[in-house]
């Protein structure tokens, strides 16, 4: 069939190019622009705004979905300065790994600590999620945190982002 069972997602909302701290715990967004590719292609590298004593937490989600190929972000170097960062294609229609240009968004946390959550099921029919607070130029971060229809994984994919929504 050409049905996915509903799935159970994460999401995050932060302002974008935000740098603060919960108390003890220092955090930071942005958004590396149309610039990460494949596997196969050149990482990129993004230099952290905050400094940090030791790696920081990240927290990383695929903006969009560029190209005919799906992808996932992947983290492939985490200092206390930078991350380095590219997609992982699927491979689907072909063996290789190369990727067209994708945006990426990042979440850093300084350690663990605790959020509060909202839970909520998302069909397969796109859902628009009202936030409880209002953003300037949000950072949306989503994963799937446990894929209901284990034939294949869910793919996420937001858009109409605004200061108090998302689709």
């Amino acid at each position: 069939t050409n049905t996915h069972d509903p799935e159970d997602l994460g999401y995050m909302v932060i302002a974008a190019d935000a740098t603060d701290t919960n108390g003890t715990i220092d955090f930071e967004t942005d958004k590396t622009g149309d610039v990460v590719r494949g596997y196969s292609d050149a990482h990129i590298i993004e230099s952290f705004t905050n400094t940090y004593t030791a790696a920081p937490l990240v927290v990383s989600s695929q903006v969009a979905m560029d190209g005919v190929e799906g992808s996932w972000p992947m983290l492939d170097a985490v200092t206390t300065t930078q991350i380095t960062v590219y997609v992982d294609e699927d491979q689907t229609l072909d063996t290789e790994r190369s990727h067209t240009t994708e945006d990426y968004f990042y979440v850093t946390f300084s350690e663990a600590g605790s959020l509060t959550l909202r839970d909520q099921t998302f069909l397969e029919n796109p859902v628009t999620v009202t936030l409880q607070n209002s953003y300037t130029n949000p950072i949306v971060v989503t994963a799937p945190y446990f894929t209901n229809d284990l034939r294949s994984p869910a793919s996420i994919r937001v858009y109409d982002v605004t200061g108090s929504t998302f689709t």
